[in-house]
C-alpha cells in the first residue's frame, strides 16, 4: 500500500473541483487518498463521484444539515476553529485504527502522511501538527497572489494592508515575482478592513505549510515561482519547503451525465462550432453595477461572437442562503434589449448568459 495523504477541501466548487482532480492523480500515482469534509458535502461528493471506489470519503460528523453561510462563520470563531479540528483528528485517528470499517466505513489505512488542506481552511494545521504529520496547503489560485500572501504579515505592519484610503493609491512595488501593483489590483479580501479582518488569517498562514502545491504551471508564472522559491523560502517565519507546481488541476474530458446532457446549456452550446463561444466570468464574489453589466452585455453583443456568461446580479448579496430569497431585478436592466428569459436560469438570444456561478478560481471552466 502507498502513502496515505489526506485531503481537507473546503466546498465551493472552484476549490473542491482542485482537489477531486489532483487526488485521483495521486491515486494513479499509487498514493491512498481520504477526502474528509462536513457530512453534507461528503453526501453530495459520493453521488457526483463517477468511479468513488478509488478514493475514500470520511465524514468530519459535524452534524451540519446544509452546505451554507453559518458554516463558514461558525469556523471564523476560535471556538469553531477548535471543534472541526478535533473532528479532523478524530475522523483520521479512526480510519487508521483496526476498526475503521466499523468506525467510518472504509478500510483500515496507513496513518496518513500529511493533511492537505485548503488555501482557506488553514486551520486544519493545527490538527495536523497534534496527528505529527506534515502540512501540505493546496493553492486554487494563482501563485502570484499566493507571493501576496506570503508578504501580508509585512504590508500589514507597514499599514500597507488592507486597502484604506490613506493607502489606496500608493504603489506596492516590492512583492517578489510582481510587476508594480496599485493596491485596487490586491485580491477582493484585502479591500474591506472587515473582509480582511478575516482573510488574514489565512494569509498568515500560508508560509506555515511546509508544502505549497499550486494549481498553476511553471510557464505561466515563471518570475513568480522562481522569486518565491530563491527570495522567500527559507526565510524567516516562512517554514515551506517546497513549492510545487502541478496545475491545471481541470477535470479531463468529464462525462456528461443524462442530466447535464439534456440541460438547456449543454444543447446550445453543442449548436456551436468547436473554439467559437467566448466565456466571460468575473468570480463567484464579484458584483457589478447594472449600468456596468449593461455596458459589459452590449459590448459582447457588438462583437458578434457567441458567449457564456457567468454572471451575478448586480449588487448582489453574499452567496448564501439569504441570496435566494433576495428580490431579483429585471434582466432589462442590467442585459441589452431583447435578451430573452429562460426558466429562470438561463438567458439567450445569439448568446448565452448563465446566472448560476460555479467558480472564482483559475482552471474550473465548463
Amino acid at each position: 500500500m502507498g502513502p496515505h495523504v489526506v485531503m481537507m477541501p473546503i466546498f465551493p466548487a472552484g476549490h473542491v473541483t482542485s482537489f477531486l482532480v489532483f487526488a485521483r492523480r495521486l491515486v494513479s500515482a499509487g498514493v491512498t487518498v481520504t477526502i474528509i469534509s462536513t457530512d453534507v458535502h461528503i453526501a453530495e461528493l459520493k453521488l457526483r463521484e463517477q468511479a468513488t471506489e478509488f478514493l475514500r470519503f470520511v465524514e468530519l460528523r459535524d452534524g451540519f444539515e446544509h452546505l451554507s453561510v453559518e458554516l463558514l462563520e461558525e469556523w471564523k470563531t476560535d471556538a469553531g476553529k477548535a471543534k472541526v479540528n478535533r473532528l479532523l483528528v478524530e475522523a483520521v485517528r479512526d480510519m487508521s485504527s483496526p476498526n475503521a470499517q466499523a468506525l467510518r466505513g472504509v478500510p483500515t489505512a496507513d496513518f496518513p502522511v500529511c493533511v492537505m488542506h485548503d488555501m482557506v481552511a488553514c486551520w486544519a494545521q493545527d490538527a495536523a501538527e497534534e496527528l505529527g504529520v506534515e502540512k501540505h496547503m493546496l493553492y486554487v489560485s494563482p501563485v502570484g497572489t499566493l507571493s501576496i500572501g506570503l508578504q501580508s504579515e509585512r504590508l500589514v505592519r507597514e499599514g500597507r494592508a488592507p486597502v484604506t484610503p490613506e493607502n489606496q493609491n500608493i504603489p506596492i512595488t516590492d512583492i517578489p515575482g510582481l510587476p508594480p501593483l496599485q493596491p485596487g489590483d490586491f485580491h477582493s479580501m484585502y479591500q474591506t478592513v472587515e473582509s480582511f479582518e478575516w482573510f488574514k488569517y489565512h494569509e498568515h498562514r500560508n508560509r506555515k505549510a511546509d508544502v505549497i502545491v499550486a494549481n498553476s504551471f511553471y510557464d505561466l508564472e515563471k518570475h513568480v515561482i522562481d522569486a518565491i522559491r530563491n527570495e522567500v523560502m527559507g526565510t524567516p517565519g516562512v517554514q515551506t519547503k517546497y513549492l510545487l507546481d502541478v496545475g491545471p488541476l481541470r477535470p479531463e474530458s468529464p462525462t456528461p451525465t443524462a442530466l447535464e446532457e439534456k440541460d438547456p446549456c449543454i444543447l446550445w452550446l453543442n449548436t456551436q462550432k468547436p473554439a467559437s463561444v467566448l466565456y466571460v466570468c468575473f468570480g463567484s464574489h464579484s458584483t457589478h453595477h447594472a449600468p456596468q453589466l449593461l455596458e459589459l452585455a452590449s459590448g459582447l453583443e457588438a462583437s458578434g461572437q457567441p458567449f457564456l456568461w457567468i454572471l451575478r446580479p448586480p449588487n448582489s448579496v453574499p452567496i448564501d442562503a439569504s441570496a435566494l430569497a433576495a428580490p431579483i431585478l429585471p434582466m432589462t436592466q442590467y442585459l441589452p434589449p431583447g435578451t430573452l428569459s429562460f426558466n429562470f436560469r438561463f438567458l439567450t438570444n445569439v448568446q448565452l448568459v448563465v446566472l448560476e456561478l460555479q467558480s472564482h478560481t483559475c482552471w474550473n471552466l465548463p
